[in-house]
């Protein structure tokens, strides 16, 4: 969780906004797996979304939605 904390950090720190998304998504993953799905890993996934449509980054996209579809359901 730390490493996650500093890597976000840095990310902010240098608007590193395609970064920080993938660091948002595998703390969520990491996240998931550690406790399931819960509304902290559904409100990471939703501003990973949220930072890769703005970079428009369609590939990351279509992991997060399905992210976001595995998690719902």
């Amino acid at each position: 969780q730390r490493c996650f904390e500093q890597a976000l950090s840095q990310c902010r720190a240098h608007d590193l906004r395609l970064d920080l998304a993938r660091t948002l998504r595998c703390s969520a993953e990491a996240f998931m797996q550690m406790h399931g799905p819960t509304e902290q890993s559904q409100f990471l996934l939703s501003e990973a979304h949220t930072l890769l449509s703005a970079c428009h980054a369609p590939l990351d996209l279509r992991t997060i939605e399905a992210l976001l579809a595995a998690s719902s359901s």
